[in-house]
C-alpha cells in the first residue's frame, strides 16, 4: 500500500502547514483493521483513504492513530492535492465527495487552491460561566480570558468547542491538560477545543483534539468553518469576503486556511480551502522518503 504524505493549509512561503497520510484506492476501502493499522503506523493526525467513485466523483475515509472520524478538512485539501498533481482532476472543476459527515463538493481553483464545502453552520450551545471557568483551568489561563464573546459548541460538520481568549500572547502561551480536555470533551460529545484570539484585524488560532489522539494540530478544516460561522453569527466576518486564518504558531508550523462565506439562496455556505504540497511517500517497509 503507497501512502503519500502531503501537507495541506501551507503557508506563503510554501512551508508550515499539516502533513495528512493519502492511500488512493484501485479498489474498494480495505477492512476497517487494515486501514487503522496503516493509520496508526503513519502516526500522522489522519490518514485519508480515497475511493475514484465516478467521473467526478469520490469517497473517502479518515482515520487517526487511534480511531477512525467522520471527516477531516486537512487530510481532504491534502487528498485533493495529490489527485491534482498526479492529474487525476483538473483546476477549474467542482467535485463530489461522500463521507461518513455527509456528502459535500470540492472545487478545484487555477493555482492549485483548493475549497471544500462545510455542512451547514449549527451553534448548538454556549457554555455555562461554570464550564467556561473549567475551560480557562484546563488552559492555565485567567477565569473570564473568553471575554464578552463567550465559548460555544459548534459544528459544520464536526462539533468543536469554539474559545475566545484576548489576544495573540495569551493563545500562544496555553498549556493544556490533556487528560482533563479529553474528559471534558466526552462530558460535551466534541471533538476538541479550538481556540483564537482576534487581533490587529487578524484571526488566529490553535486547536486541540487529544480524545482523538491528536494533542495539537497546525491547521484543521472543519474546526476553521465551525469558527468562521461563529464568527460570522456574532458579525465579525461578512459575506462575500474572505477570511485567512493562521493556525500552528506555537508548534513552529504556521498555516494557511481560507474560509469564504456565500449566501446560497437564504442558507450560509461556508467553504474552507487552502494550498497543499507533496511531502514524501511512505514505503511498504514503513519507511518515509521525504522529497
Amino acid at each position: 500500500m503507497k501512502i503519500h504524505i502531503v501537507n495541506a493549509f501551507i503557508n506563503s512561503n510554501s512551508s508550515g502547514g499539516n502533513a495528512a497520510g493519502v492511500v488512493l484506492l484501485s479498489s474498494d476501502f480495505p477492512e476497517d483493521a487494515i486501514m487503522q493499522s496503516t493509520a496508526t503506523r503513519v502516526n500522522l493526525s489522519e490518514t485519508a483513504f480515497v475511493l475514484k467513485t465516478g467521473e467526478k466523483s469520490y469517497a473517502m475515509r479518515y482515520f487517526t492513530p487511534v480511531t477512525e472520524v467522520d471527516l477531516c478538512g486537512h487530510a481532504t485539501i491534502a487528498a485533493f492535492t495529490l489527485l491534482l498533481e498526479k492529474e487525476l482532476i483538473k483546476a477549474g472543476e467542482i467535485y463530489e465527495v461522500s463521507t461518513k459527515a455527509g456528502r459535500f463538493n470540492v472545487s478545484v481553483e487555477t493555482g492549485g487552491l483548493i475549497y471544500m464545502d462545510m455542512a451547514k453552520g449549527e451553534e448548538l450551545f454556549e457554555l455555562t460561566k461554570a464550564q467556561e471557568g473549567r475551560l480557562c483551568r484546563l488552559y492555565t489561563l485567567p477565569v473570564g480570558v473568553c471575554g464578552e464573546l463567550g465559548s460555544a459548541v459548534v459544528s459544520t460538520g464536526l462539533k468543536d468547542i469554539i474559545f475566545p481568549v484576548r489576544n495573540r500572547d495569551m493563545l500562544n502561551r496555553a498549556v493544556q491538560d490533556v487528560e482533563g480536555v479529553k474528559e471534558f470533551s466526552r462530558e460535551l460529545g466534541v471533538t476538541g477545543v479550538h481556540m483564537f484570539a482576534l487581533e490587529a484585524g487578524e484571526i488566529y488560532c490553535r486547536n486541540f483534539a487529544p480524545l482523538f489522539g491528536i494533542d495539537e494540530e497546525a491547521a484543521t478544516g472543519t474546526a476553521n468553518g465551525a469558527l468562521t460561522y461563529y464568527l460570522y453569527i456574532r458579525g465579525l466576518v461578512d459575506i462575500g469576503r474572505d477570511s485567512i486564518i493562521i493556525q500552528g504558531e506555537a508548534m513552529g508550523h504556521k498555516s494557511m486556511i481560507f474560509t469564504r462565506l456565500t449566501d446560497d439562496g437564504g442558507d450560509i455556505l461556508i467553504r474552507v480551502g487552502g494550498y497543499g504540497s507533496k511531502k514524501g511517500i511512505e514505503a511498504d517497509d514503513g519507511s518515509i522518503d521525504l522529497l
